[in-house]
Formats: structure tokens, C-alpha cells, sequence
């Protein structure tokens, strides 16, 4: 069942059980927090940290551990719409409303490039970084 429970459900079920359970709120608390060195100017205590970060550019968890250059592979442009696309050929503004629009529709994804490199929207990232939390 907890394989098959989609990611809403699970949050809410280990959020019941991290209240109710003492024993378990520990070892969330331990397993999600990392410690380490604060390179405070004050002092050198260890300060926590989350283990994972969401990541600005690919928009995906990362370990903070694992964190290292070309970890993180994503596009800094903007989508511009491709008028030469045959998907636009027939497309009436009026009716489908403009091309830009659909920006973020997978169904027009064909009619879209990227401004930093003008590769196909499904094409891999043209930037090689470190993941930024």
C-alpha cells in the first residue's frame, strides 16, 4: 500500500505519525537533517541543515552531500515561440488564443525553443552547474 500511495498521502501519513510518535519524529528529524560546520565569523558550532533542497534551476531534490558541479543540467532562457512549426500552421489566435499561451502545454511543445541556446524544448540542459538550493 505505501508504494502505491501517491506523494500527498504519504506526507500526510508520516506527518500523523511524527506527532503521535515521539520515537519517530527523531529519526525523521535525524534522516531528513545533516549536520554541518557553520562558517560563522562568531563561532564554529555546527549549525543543522536539510539533507535534500529543491533546486531553483532543474527544479528537482537533490542530496546537499552529493552536490557537485554537473549535478544540475537545465536551460536559463525563456521559451520562444517557433512560427516556423508546422504545429502553428493551422492554429487561429482568436479560437486557441496566442501562441505564447501555450508555453507550458507538452501537447505544443514543438512549437517552442529555448532563448539561451535555440535547441527544442526537449532537448538536454545547456547550462552544467552544481544544484542552488
Amino acid at each position: 500500500a505505501i508504494r502505491s500511495a501517491n506523494q500527498d498521502r504519504l506526507c500526510t501519513l508520516l506527518l500523523e505519525i511524527v506527532t503521535t510518535i515521539p520515537a519517530a519524529a527523531a529519526l525523521a528529524e535525524e534522516r531528513l537533517q545533516i549536520l554541518i560546520q557553520a562558517h560563522d565569523r562568531s563561532d564554529m558550532r555546527p549549525s543543522e541543515r536539510k539533507a535534500y533542497e529543491m533546486c531553483q534551476n532543474c527544479k528537482e531534490e537533490y542530496s546537499v552531500e552529493n552536490n557537485y558541479r554537473g549535478s544540475c543540467v537545465y536551460h536559463n532562457g525563456n521559451k520562444i515561440v517557433n512560427y516556423d512549426s508546422e504545429i502553428w500552421t493551422d492554429h487561429d489566435d482568436a479560437c486557441h488564443g496566442p501562441p505564447e499561451a501555450h508555453e507550458n502545454d507538452p501537447c505544443y511543445e514543438e512549437g517552442f525553443f529555448w532563448g539561451c541556446c535555440e535547441e527544442p524544448i526537449d532537448s538536454a540542459g545547456c547550462v552544467v552547474s552544481r544544484h542552488e538550493p
